[in-house]
């Protein structure tokens, strides 16, 4: 069986509900991928802190618990500059 990988920031940085999706599809994701954009004014998505762009964590966790998931979670934070990464 193929499944989906969930991805919070893209679908939140391109307008979509966690709920919606997740009554969708949720059965059909394998694995989540968390972290947060936020969708700017000329259409492009920026990376950005968690908490800080336009991922509704509470929505996306309160949807994952609908659906009973058990798989893995990959974490992104947003990047800093060049060479700091670990600090972020």
């Amino acid at each position: 069986m193929i499944k989906v990988n969930y991805d919070t920031g893209n679908s939140s940085g391109l307008g979509y509900i966690a709920r919606e999706e997740f009554a969708a599809y949720g059965n059909r994701i394998g694995s989540i991928h968390i972290k947060d954009r936020e969708r700017k004014p000329d259409g492009s998505v920026v990376t950005r802190p968690l908490g800080e762009g336009s991922a509704d964590f509470d929505d996306v966790f309160a949807s994952i618990r609908g659906i009973h998931y058990t798989g893995g979670f990959t974490l992104q934070v947003a990047r800093g500059e060049d060479g700091d990464e670990v600090n972020w």
